[in-house]
């Protein structure tokens, strides 16, 4: 097999960084992987002290798989950042894994990225995505599957489905397309208000990358796909990310990998329904926990 390059985004959480490089290092196969780096440049003079933190950590593990660092002077974001590392690096490869500094993963994380990578390549798959929200699916499938939505904790493509995509080619009138069952289906029949996400990137409130490529998954009627229990663990969820989330998203990794890689991959409805109800119910929680925080701190007043 071939083993997919992997690209790694690091900014300012040295802590995160050392915990992600432990976890992906100790993957099977991860010498095998080209390994590049990307380093967001300073936003402020603290950040320039962190920075220098993660580059001593980086050169403390001296990887053999190493291709290469790249460091930017300046702060990008984000959300430029990775465009610019996936193209950076699909301009030399077939295909990429992606992680972020706050992602620790199960030692088999690789493997299974690859399996699909090498398996799943077709006209409708767009994403490979290591991460499940909520309860795993193994009492029902003991293998990948589809999803029409996308994930960025731990994922990977192909170069072909990312070359189609530019960040910041959607137009503020396309939005006006959308009628209220095609909104319902971009949010996954009321899993999640992605749609409003989309609202607040044309407003300039949210950065987002991740919106920007679902959207573009979405009207190309794309699919990714999902394993049956998670393989990431997102730390993010601490106030430490761009963009923090409750802990409800954070999922408990699987430690035995139990899955079969069928050769061809077909939608199923009831998975669909289930991955829905897991998303909502995580949804309605982080709902309920941020009333009940505003409450409690109204009654302190």
């Amino acid at each position: 097999m071939k083993y997919s390059p992997i690209a790694i985004f690091l900014y300012n959480r040295p802590e995160k960084t050392l915990s992600c490089l432990n976890s992906i290092s100790a993957n099977i196969n991860f010498n095998d992987s080209p390994l590049y780096i990307f380093i967001d440049g300073p936003k402020k003079s603290d950040d320039k002290i962190k920075i220098n933190e993660i580059k001593k950590i980086i050169s403390s593990f001296n990887f053999m798989n190493l291709v290469e660092i790249n460091f930017k002077e300046t702060n990008i974001g984000l959300a430029k950042s990775i465009f610019f590392g996936v193209n950076y690096v699909l301009s030399k490869h077939d295909t990429i894994i992606v992680l972020e500094d706050d992602l620790t993963f199960n030692k088999g994380f690789l493997i299974y990225m690859n399996n699909c990578l090498d398996k799943y390549r077709s006209k409708n798959i767009y994403q490979v995505c290591g991460y499940l929200w909520g309860n795993n699916m193994r009492d029902i499938i003991n293998t990948p599957y589809i999803i029409p939505n996308i994930n960025s904790w731990g994922w990977a493509t192909w170069k072909e489905k990312w070359t189609e995509f530019e960040l910041g080619k959607i137009k503020k009138d396309e939005l006006k397309n959308f009628d209220s069952t095609e909104i319902n289906k971009f949010n996954l029949h009321g899993s999640y208000d992605y749609f409003k996400i989309l609202r607040k990137h044309f407003k300039g409130k949210v950065d987002s990358w991740a919106i920007q490529w679902y959207y573009h998954v979405f009207k190309n009627n794309g699919f990714s796909v999902y394993p049956n229990s998670s393989l990431v663990i997102n730390g993010g969820m601490d106030g430490s990310g761009t963009h923090t989330l409750s802990s409800k998203y954070t999922s408990q990794v699987s430690e035995n990998l139990k899955v079969s890689y069928p050769d061809k991959l077909t939608f199923n409805m009831d998975l669909y329904r289930r991955f829905c109800v897991e998303l909502k119910k995580i949804n309605d929680e982080t709902l309920l926990s941020k009333i009940l925080f505003r409450a409690l701190r109204y009654l302190k007043k």
